[in-house]
């Protein structure tokens, strides 16, 4: 029966009605910082359900999303991933399109598919989720498939002890992640796509839908982007707390509606993935990279 079914997948998530809002953390980071809250920190240990990362490393022991974050400051000679964060960020259109943005995207749309493709596998660029497989042969699989309904999927369920860069990301750069949405899309022959953000980060959520807004009645986003006769779709899709989200078969199944269980590969994602179409799956700061380090300058003369 159907409701048994859902009460099936329910039943995986330890957060599955949004239990969240102003918890204390968990996490492993927080567990290591109890000493400097032992009050909060025992806080965190009896609630119910317990919450588990909400990526507020810098302040642990964390309470909700409501500390100040620390600067973010570029020693390099020039940022490639977090440049406009240490700029102040770039939460809306107009002030990303001030800081250069969209341009990788006109660039890549002058030009093919395959050109966009050419220059991520000369980047040398790896996945920066930690398994660091090669980002190009994942797009070059997906791109290699028979044409047709094809989708791209960011990771987003950022939940390592001490990983945040994601978040950071999507509060303060959220174009960041549309454009290389899109220009993944484009290299790979998707027309719709998926970023997953968990519940423990509600705060990337609604800027993140604010953005999808804010790109499609630019033009970024729909069926003539950026003038041309490639389309493209995004939409936001929140988790309900499952720390075993993060690895790709799950997350999938997840978006899909099912119980989200790791499952056996091969097949991988890139041939049968998300409603069994194949799929590109990189997290976030992947999905950004090559905006500054790898499509943008190979157009340049």
């Amino acid at each position: 029966p159907r409701h048994a079914l859902a009460a099936d997948v329910e039943s995986f998530y330890h957060l599955p009605h949004g239990e969240h809002v102003g918890k204390a953390c968990q996490g492993t980071a927080c567990f290591a910082a109890r000493h400097f809250n032992p009050d909060l920190w025992a806080e965190a240990s009896a609630q119910n359900p317990r919450v588990y990362c909400l990526g507020e490393c810098f302040a642990a022991p964390a309470k909700g999303q409501t500390g100040p974050r620390p600067p973010v400051k570029v020693l390099a000679p020039h940022g490639i991933v977090l440049g406009r964060i240490a700029a102040g960020g770039a939460r809306t259109l107009a002030a990303y399109e001030n800081l250069g943005g969209y341009a990788a995207l006109r660039k890549a749309l002058a030009g093919t598919p395959e050109q966009v493709l050419a220059a991520v596998e000369a980047s040398g660029l790896r996945g920066r989720g930690g398994a660091g497989f090669p980002a190009g042969r994942k797009w070059r699989a997906v791109a290699s498939q028979p044409a047709g309904e094809k989708y791209v999927v960011a990771n987003a369920d950022e939940g390592d002890a001490g990983a945040y860069i994601d978040r950071y990301l999507m509060e303060d750069d959220p174009h960041a992640l549309i454009e290389g949405m899109v220009l993944a899309a484009y290299a790979v022959g998707a027309s719709k796509g998926y970023i997953y953000v968990r519940l423990e980060y509600p705060l990337a959520n609604s800027v993140l839908r604010e953005a999808i807004v804010e790109a499609r009645a630019a033009g970024w986003l729909g069926p003539r982007v950026g003038g041309t006769d490639f389309a493209f779709e995004l939409e936001v899709y929140t988790g309900h707390g499952s720390y075993v989200c993060g690895e790709e078969t799950s997350l999938l199944r997840s978006i899909e509606g099912k119980r989200p269980e790791v499952m056996a590969r091969p097949p991988y994602p890139t041939e049968r993935g998300l409603f069994d179409k194949p799929t590109l799956l990189n997290n976030v700061e992947t999905l950004v990279m090559p905006l500054t380090s790898t499509v943008q300058r190979r157009h340049e003369p």
